[in-house]
Order: C-alpha cells, then sequence, then structure tokens
C-alpha cells in the first residue's frame, strides 16, 4: 500500500506519510515503465551506452559538450554524476530516427540533435566520408538495437523462413484434420435428426391413435350408461302390479 500511494502520490491517512520522500524520483520509476509499454515494471533496464559505437570518446564528448549546457559540477566532465549526462545524451541519440519518423525534422528535438551533430562534427570510423546527420542516423540504430539486445523484454522473435513454413504446414494440416472431423459430425447429425424426426412422426400417430381411442371409449361407455338405464327401466315395468298379465 505505501509503495502504491508513494508513487502515486494519495495519503494513506496515516503517520507512513511522514516517511515519505516525495524528491526520491525513483518511485515513479515502475508508473514510467508501464507508460512507456513495459510489461514487467520491477525488470532490471540496461541503460543505453555510447560503448556500442566506434566513435572515439573525444568525438561523443565534443557533441555532448555542444548538447547540454551544464551550470552544476556534479553533471560536468569528470563529476559524479557525468555518466547520468551521457546516458541523457545517449537516450536522445537513441531515440532520433523513432522521433524523426514519426514527426519529421522539422520538431524541435531531431533539428536541435542535427544541429549540434554539425557543430559538433561528428565522425564514425564505421562511416567514413558521411555527413554529421547520417552519422548520428547510424549511431541512432545501433545504440537502438544494442539497448534491446541488452534488455530481453524488448526483443522480437525473428523467426526464420524454414521454421515459419513448417508452422504454416502444421497448421493447415491441422485444420484439414479439423474440418474432416467437423464434417463427418455434421453427417452424424444429420443422421440422428433424420432418426428424430422419424421418431416424432410416430409418436404424433400413436398420439392420433390414442385420441381416436379415447373417443371410442367416451362413446361406449355412454352407450354402456344408456343400456343400464334402459335395463333398469324394463325391470321396473316387469316387477310393476299394474302390469297386465
Amino acid at each position: 500500500m505505501t509503495d502504491v500511494t508513494g508513487r502515486s502520490g494519495h495519503s494513506t491517512g496515516t503517520s507512513v506519510d511522514s516517511y515519505a520522500d516525495e524528491r526520491n524520483m525513483f518511485r515513479g520509476l515502475p508508473g514510467g515503465m508501464a507508460l512507456a509499454g513495459w510489461d514487467d515494471t520491477r525488470a532490471q533496464i540496461r541503460a543505453p551506452h555510447f560503448g556500442c559505437l566506434t566513435a572515439t570518446d573525444e568525438v561523443i564528448d565534443r557533441f555532448i559538450d555542444n548538447l547540454f549546457t551544464v551550470s552544476v559540477k556534479a553533471f560536468k566532465r569528470g563529476g559524479k554524476l557525468w555518466s547520468v549526462l551521457r546516458i541523457c545524451a545517449c537516450t536522445l541519440v537513441m531515440y532520433h530516427n523513432t522521433v524523426t519518423s514519426e514527426m519529421s525534422t522539422a520538431n524541435v528535438i531531431s533539428s536541435k540533435l542535427m544541429e549540434v551533430a554539425r557543430k559538433a562534427s561528428i565522425t564514425d570510423v564505421s562511416f567514413p566520408a558521411s555527413s554529421p546527420e547520417i552519422v548520428l542516423s547510424q549511431c541512432s540504430e545501433i545504440i537502438m538495437n544494442s539497448f534491446k539486445q541488452s534488455n530481453q523484454e524488448l526483443q522480437t522473435a525473428s523467426p526464420s523462413l524454414q521454421s515459419l513454413t513448417t508452422t504454416v504446414i502444421q497448421q493447415t494440416s491441422a485444420l484439414t484434420s479439423m474440418g474432416a472431423a467437423l464434417q463427418e459430425l455434421t453427417v452424424h447429425i444429420k443422421k440422428k435428426d433424420a432418426v428424430y424426426s422419424a421418431q416424432n412422426d410416430q409418436l404424433s400417430a400413436l398420439t392420433n391413435e390414442v385420441h381416436v381411442l379415447k373417443t371410442e371409449l367416451a362413446t361406449v361407455k355412454t352407450q354402456l350408461v344408456m343400456a343400464r338405464q334402459t335395463a333398469q327401466s324394463m325391470n321396473q315395468q316387469l316387477l310393476s302390479p299394474d302390469r297386465n298379465v
């Protein structure tokens, strides 16, 4: 509970709130990871780094010097937070191609990065005779690939064509078998329906016969009552003293 309220900024209504450090940026990391699309918000992230490039440290430092205006001593070169500044710069370069693709080069972030790349005259031995803008784009792709390889959750499956073909064949075979089984089941159901229909016709015929028999039985009962009444009447006449012999 304290972890949730600590990240959301809500109050627990208890004395625990007095121990919460509102300046602790790490409380917001799980929320940031969730917004960034990570499934595991507790996963250990390996930050992007310039070590995957063949560009020299001199070129990278020159790029960072032109990118940021640093007034805090800890963030300056040799300071204890200099590595944090390098990670921030590396992250900007890593997402350069993505941002440019989604927002074109006219956006302020891409424009600034390309301006800094030109001003710092960045180069890389892997891309000789390339303009600073091209070097920046190539570095962006390399850093992004390295970042994905270092963080397993970001890696996407890349099956070979042969395994993909095998999978498709297996699925097709399974669908064919299912289709044959479904057809056989349909035939069986139709046979059952025919039997049920015949039984229903027989039941209707029997119901009609029962109805006829009940009608005939009612008629016989009526005739029997009338016969009894006639017999009683004849007996009374035979036993009457007024009867002429």
